[in-house]
């Protein structure tokens, strides 16, 4: 288990991002150096990342040639200003505490919506290598989540001794396993972005108040929890319609203190910082807005998916809202051009972000001075930008630069390479 104090508890946090960035510059010039004085604490930057950062808020900040505009950056949230994914956390914590708030009905109804009607991807396989089938594992999904409201009812939230509790129930076990291999199924055959508005589906029943309080809640119990790779899978004795299914994930979820000082240095020198993430607006604003937390930004700067509400589904909703993208790849430029460039008349002067849903934001604004690469050494468009900033980053003005992180503690690594899970090595590419 990681001991990385700065990174799971938030008050630490807090105080290390509000830390004002006179502070740094103070001690830099009581060091008597002729370097430029430094604008962002070492932490565990990449030396050619940070200097890089650094240049382009000497040249744009408040102490820039040029302000006549006020110039903004945009991060993406998910494995780039946390490690883990909040959505995909907050999902598995639901499913743990069955803190699940739709009817058996709306259940049926949002799961047969986000299954499709067509066949499953040829990856989605019991332990014996047989193709799952959608109808199959529908009704067991609908019988077992039937069954557990029976058993222990709706609530918003759980007390902490539920999972102990519930941790030899059966139907809870093949319920947990099939519903996030359901999950993994729905990105294999409908996508990425159909995957992430059903999860949002699933909230519907809660209130805004009840979704915060089980942001939190999950947030702190996966704050406290060691990086490591989990199994879930059916009982054997309990195969049901489907077949025996597991499923295997990585628990992780880590603050980012090198990004916390970055927002808070970014914004005194009068750079406004925006988030622009594919996962429920609204829960990633519990993340980036909560002081505990120690990123503290203006919910009005946090960009996410977003539901419109009905009837049938009153809060989050289950439609999409009219004229506003879903904030995946091509969806993310739309979204900051709609609320940000369109309105100020220009780009964002730094991107950040870590996967293939953030390629387009990286690269598509000619305004854009740099474009940061949480390097996770994954293949496809990520990887292709990231090779480019392989050969940029050693250059004086480079417009793609890597950030390595060490995934086995959570902490980003002070160097362009990656240490993967489970290794020592450090890794510069896929």
């Amino acid at each position: 288990m990681t001991k990385s104090f700065t990174r799971r508890q938030f008050a630490a946090l807090a105080g290390l991002s509000s830390m004002a960035v006179p502070q740094w510059a103070d001690k830099a010039r009581a060091a008597g150096s002729a370097a430029p004085v430094s604008l962002l604490p070492p932490l565990k930057w990449a030396t050619t990342t940070r200097n890089a950062v650094e240049a382009v808020i000497r040249a744009h900040g408040r102490t820039g040639p040029d302000r006549a505009v006020r110039p903004y950056a945009v991060f993406d949230w998910d494995n780039t200003c946390i490690f883990g994914d909040c959505a995909e956390t907050l999902l598995r914590f639901m499913i743990d505490n069955l803190c699940f708030m739709v009817t058996p009905a709306q259940f049926a109804t949002f799961l047969r919506r986000g299954l499709g009607h067509g066949l499953l991807a040829a990856t989605c396989r019991t332990i014996t290598g047989q193709q799952v089938d959608r109808h199959a594992l529908m009704a067991d999904l609908t019988g077992d989540y039937t069954t557990l409201v029976r058993a222990y009812g709706l609530q918003p939230l759980r007390d902490g001794g539920f999972m102990a509790r519930t941790a030899t129930d059966p139907v809870l076990s093949c319920f947990r396993a099939k519903l996030y291999f359901a999950y993994d199924a729905m990105m294999a055959s409908a996508g990425v972005g159909h995957a992430y508005r059903w999860i949002i589906w699933m909230l519907n029943g809660h209130t805004p108040d009840s979704l915060r309080r089980l942001v939190q809640a999950s947030n702190a119990w996966h704050l406290g929890q060691a990086i490591t790779s989990v199994t879930w899978q059916t009982p054997p004795q309990r195969p049901g319609r489907a077949g025996c299914i597991n499923h295997t994930f990585m628990q992780c979820l880590r603050l980012t203190p090198e990004i916390a000082t970055l927002h808070a240095c970014l914004r005194a020198q009068g750079i406004d910082v925006y988030v622009c993430s594919a996962s429920f607006v609204d829960i990633v604003r519990v993340f980036a807005t909560d002081p505990q937390y120690g990123y503290g930004l203006p919910a009005e700067n946090v960009l996410g998916v977003r539901m419109r509400p009905d009837n049938d589904a009153p809060y989050p909703g289950a439609q999409d809202v009219p004229h506003w993208p879903l904030t995946y790849r091509q969806g993310k430029v739309t979204a900051i051009r709609q609320a940000l460039a369109g309105r100020k008349g220009y780009g964002p002067l730094m991107v950040f972000g870590d996967s293939d849903g953030d390629v387009e934001m990286l690269h598509d604004f000619a305004d854009t001075a740099l474009a940061v690469i949480i390097n996770r050494c994954l293949p496809g468009p990520i990887g292709a930008l990231s090779r480019r900033a392989v050969h940029e980053q050693a250059g004086p003005v480079p417009r793609f630069v890597l950030q390595g992180r060490n995934e086995n503690t959570g902490e980003w690594y002070p160097d362009s390479a990656t240490i993967r899970y489970g290794s020592t090595t450090p890794r510069l590419l896929a």
